[in-house]
């Protein structure tokens, strides 16, 4: 049951009535301003930072997955432009032996 701004005001009222201003006004101050179902409790943050630590544990994986893939792609195109540039130095030195034969 949700407590209304109404029903807050009228137990506040009583209190001032039974306990006097300061010790009613004192124990208001202790209740949450929007029921006890908004409170988080310690234990709810842990399990929240338990499942933020998963979260990015799992993160960080697949990014180191990524990455090995990306460096794998790098090293074969390396071996791909390694490859290009000995195929245009043995194509130019056919080309400059074809050219000398003319």
């Amino acid at each position: 049951m949700a407590i209304t701004e109404d029903a807050r005001f009228e137990m506040h009222l009583k209190l001032r009535n039974i306990l006097g201003e300061k010790v009613a006004e004192t124990l208001m101050e202790h209740l949450p301003p929007s029921g006890w179902g908004d409170v988080a409790r310690k234990v709810d943050l842990e399990l929240l930072y338990a499942e933020l630590r998963h979260f990015r544990d799992s993160t960080d994986a697949k990014f180191d997955t990524i990455n090995m893939r990306f460096s794998h792609i790098d090293s074969r195109l390396r071996g791909i432009v390694a490859g290009m540039w000995a195929m245009g130095g043995i194509m130019s030195a056919f080309f400059v032996a074809i050219l000398a034969k003319l």
